[in-house]
């Protein structure tokens, strides 16, 4: 609390002396520390974002994995300099034919998004219609995601966004194989720099 002190007078008028003033900061001080308390216990601190990612159930070990045609399964590759390799069918297939491995990039408009997006429009307006999704209504295109040792974890992380923006129900991120990495040189000597 504020307090004035004051010095009584002895005798007459003589000169008024200047009054000391004293302001207690007790109870201001405890105050700023209950408000300090009481937000840092009330606020809401920022939690951390995180994809969900629909892991597989556990199966036994000699369970084979279903085969997928060519139309429904599709190999995205994750090159060096933010390149995107990526082929439909086996990689038998695409080593065999040097024009079965496209290139593109993240871009929204013409890169990955656009191929994913073409890729469903084909499914959907394939006469075979039924037979390219389930009975959810969700197709069976079936995306692997490869990535070679030099690529940038940021691809992989934008790769991941592409899935879940188009609505890809079955995806799976997978280790490159020996003649996939072989697959990816050759292409990269084809594209261009960006």
């Amino acid at each position: 609390m504020a307090e004035i002190q004051e010095n009584p007078q002895d005798g007459g008028k003589g000169k008024a002396k200047k009054q000391s003033t004293k302001v207690d900061l007790t109870a201001m001080v405890d105050l700023a520390f209950l408000l300090i308390t009481f937000f840092m216990f009330t606020t809401t601190l920022s939690k951390p974002k995180a994809m969900q990612i629909a892991l597989p159930a556990d199966t036994p070990d000699n369970t084979e994995a279903p085969e997928l045609s060519k139309k429904h399964a599709m190999t995205v590759l994750l090159a060096p300099k933010n390149v995107v390799l990526y082929y439909f069918g086996k990689p038998e297939e695409a080593a065999a034919d040097p024009n079965a491995v496209m290139a593109t990039t993240f871009d929204k408009k013409k890169g990955l998004r656009k191929v994913l997006v073409d890729k469903l429009k084909e499914l959907d307006t394939d006469p075979d219609r039924a037979n390219n999704f389930d009975k959810d209504g969700k197709s069976k295109l079936m995306v692997l995601i490869k990535a070679v040792d030099s690529s940038v974890y940021g691809n992989m992380v934008s790769a991941l966004d592409e899935m879940h923006i188009n609505k890809i129900a079955r995806y799976a991120i997978i280790d490159i194989s020996d003649p996939e990495k072989q697959l990816v040189a050759r292409s990269m000597a084809n594209v261009k720099e960006k």
